[in-house]
């Protein structure tokens, strides 16, 4: 009797150490992943093991969804940040020379540590502060090639860029925020009026802060598409001036969430330019060099 409890006792025990992990491969793709010994100390070895159930080629990061930014999908740098059934995204990175720094992910954010199945190690990117660019949000790395003036950077422009560029004029010296969806506007209205009535503020729902954000990276890519720090914070400045319900408690400047928030966007939305052919973007990146040339920074426009 005593014996059988002890199994008992230990089969419960392992049981309640398994982890598992819903896993996105993809668009309409997704897997579970189990975790027998519960989520691993390292990453090294929790995206070794996900390479390994998933069968993964090339190289990856992982994303998590982050409860302090409205569960939305954020690079995962520390495997505490994962629990049982948390969902995890695959993100493959472009192939590159194992020498060559990671100047930039494919979908415009920071560089995090990443997966490289080919040689089963941890990633953590060594970047030189004299390679940053002044945008906070992307990082340039510079050569000869890239900053010798002028002549070099009307080499790179051609009739079919100049057609797919979205810059229709200057940095504005007021940002106008742009009107969102119907049903956002009714709801940014309501809250404010609790906002000026009480001092309630807001808290968006995803779907809400989706269709702000889409919104501000539409009206931001007229301008610019590679904006600075500080334009990002003129935005955000601008977005809780005009609708006060969505200012940040405990922030600082009142939004320091939503510019970083604007950053991630900008970076997918470059994606999406890129993906449908958009010159400027294309330009910079990795996947376009000529032969024979292999530097992250060849031939890349600085905004």
């Amino acid at each position: 009797m005593k014996m059988k409890q002890e199994l008992s006792s230990v089969v419960q025990m392992a049981v309640a150490s398994s982890v598992t992990l819903r896993v996105i491969l993809g668009e309409d793709n997704c897997q579970r992943v189990i975790l027998r010994d519960g989520v691993p100390h390292l990453m090294n070895d929790l995206l070794a093991e996900v390479q390994r159930q998933c069968n993964l080629p090339g190289s990856f990061r992982l994303q998590f969804r982050d409860p302090e930014f409205d569960n939305e999908f954020m690079n995962l740098t520390s495997p505490s940040d994962l629990h049982d059934k948390a969902t995890v995204k695959v993100v493959f990175f472009s192939e590159s020379s194992p020498s060559t720094h990671v100047a930039v992910c494919q979908d415009g954010s920071p560089p995090p540590p990443y997966f490289r199945a080919s040689h089963s190690t941890y990633h953590s990117p060594v970047l030189s502060p004299s390679h940053l660019s002044s945008s906070s949000d992307t990082v340039i790395l510079s050569t000869p090639a890239s900053t010798s003036g002028a002549s070099s950077e009307s080499s790179l422009e051609s009739p079919s860029e100049s057609a797919s560029s979205l810059k229709s004029s200057q940095w504005p010296s007021v940002f106008d925020v742009p009107r969102f969806s119907y049903d956002s506007e009714l709801k940014l209205q309501q809250a404010n009026t609790a906002f000026n009535e009480g001092g309630t503020f807001l808290t968006p729902d995803p779907k809400l802060k989706s269709s702000i954000l889409d919104g501000l990276a539409e009206e931001i890519v007229k301008y610019k598409l590679y904006p600075t720090d500080s334009d990002f914070e003129e935005v955000a400045k601008a977005l809780i001036k005009k609708h006060p319900c969505l200012t940040e408690q405990g922030s600082v400047t009142g939004c320091s969430g939503w510019k970083v928030s604007l950053k991630y966007k900008l970076g997918n939305y470059r994606t999406k330019l890129r993906n449908v052919g958009c010159m400027e973007v294309t330009v910079n990146s990795l996947k376009h060099k000529p032969q024979g040339i292999s530097s992250p920074a060849y031939g890349v426009k600085k905004p």
